[in-house]
């Protein structure tokens, strides 16, 4: 069983490879609880767990890392000069918000049509956690 880049390795320019690797930890986390006596079904729910979210994401690595890590002319004045007005037509800025925080699909899925667990992901006490922190 792999997470991280490991599992599903993207482009840096996107920024995702560490918010990632984080919710593949927690989505293992969830499997493994899931299936603590049926320890053979943990990958299958780990995998579709997070194959929505990792199949989008590999598909804008695959298709935007050419125009960040190439030599081509043509590229890059598409890059620099085409897309950085285009990005500024809505919905472009909403959709560019939402990939580079990682929300553009649901991060945990189970499998392309299924519900969604809930996993928790309550923002921690952070007050709480500093003053454990100082003791």
């Amino acid at each position: 069983m792999f997470i991280g880049d490991a599992y599903h390795s993207t482009s840096p320019q996107l920024g995702q490879g560490a918010n990632m690797a984080l919710l593949d930890a927690k989505a293992l986390d969830f499997a493994i609880r899931q299936c603590a006596d049926k320890v053979h079904e943990v990958g299958e729910l780990y995998y579709s767990l997070r194959a929505r979210q990792i199949i989008l994401f590999q598909f804008l690595s695959r298709f935007l890392t050419p125009f960040y890590q190439s030599d081509s002319r043509v590229l890059g004045f598409i890059r620099d000069h085409v897309v950085s007005q285009l990005v500024k037509i809505p919905p472009a800025p909403r959709l560019m918000a939402a990939m580079v925080s990682g929300l553009m699909v649901e991060p945990f899925s189970r499998g392309l049509l299924g519900a969604n667990p809930i996993l928790q992901l309550d923002e921690p006490d952070w007050h709480k956690w500093n003053d454990q922190r100082l003791q």
